[in-house]
């Protein structure tokens, strides 16, 4: 996973410019921005097997992600700005673009994984229905909390546990076996996602919005202190 956080962390970086691209510039400058960044990723997706994004290129890894991160920020805009256009919140809907993605990402199909996705979202937050009833659930809600754990430790268990099915079961998996290994791998990570989210993400996010909350107090009083000095 390091590759991608460490592009996201980049993301963050051009957090502030991103902003102003997606809240702050001229209709005609965002509808541009959006238009070029949309035909850029298109192109290059064209020219891979199965219009693939997976490219390891660094320059376009960032960018990439830069324009993942404002089709999110414009889901949010729309979600803020606009009433619920019509049928895009119903189950129907929901379910269905969601079961595209999913298909798109199971085809390995990247770029309409990557398009679709954010009507994905827009479609659940709009939601009210049986849809979000049930995804709302104490069950999914807690994978959904730990999720971001499970992406982290994921990876250290596939090569453990690939070695191990391999040792026992030399010849290749039947497909039916292969998903059952699949299931059951992908459960075995839950309690390490738990541990790792209790005692390492939770924590260090509440220390460092508490590190944030005690700069942000320093500066207040700083600038107070200046004040009444010129006063």
């Amino acid at each position: 996973p390091s590759w991608s956080i460490s592009v996201e962390m980049a993301a963050y970086v051009l957090f502030p410019f991103l902003i102003y691209f997606v809240f702050k510039a001229p209709r005609l400058v965002s509808v541009t921005f959006f238009l070029v960044g949309t035909l850029i990723l298109s192109a290059v997706a064209m020219t891979q097997p199965r219009l693939g994004l997976a490219i390891r290129n660094v320059p376009f890894d960032l960018f990439r992600c830069c324009m993942e991160f404002s089709y999110g920020m414009l889901v949010y805009r729309l979600f803020r700005t606009q009433g619920a256009i019509r049928g895009v919140g119903s189950d129907a809907w929901t379910w269905g673009i969601t079961a595209f993605s999913a298909a798109m990402f199971l085809l390995r199909l990247d770029l309409f994984a990557a398009f679709s996705f954010p009507l994905v979202v827009l479609a659940w937050a709009w939601n009210t229905g049986s849809a979000s009833r049930i995804m709302s659930s104490r069950i999914p809600y807690f994978i959904g909390t730990i999720s971001f754990s499970i992406y982290l430790v994921h990876h250290m268990f596939r090569r453990p546990e690939l070695a191990l099915v391999q040792y026992l079961f030399p010849e290749p998996l039947p497909p039916w076996a292969a998903l059952g290994f699949a299931i059951v791998g992908s459960i075995s990570i839950l309690p390490a996602a738990v541990l790792a989210y209790y005692y390492i993400e939770r924590p260090g996010r509440t220390a460092f919005n508490a590190l944030v909350a005690r700069a942000r107090r320093s500066t207040k009083s700083l600038t107070a202190a200046m004040v009444v000095r010129r006063a």
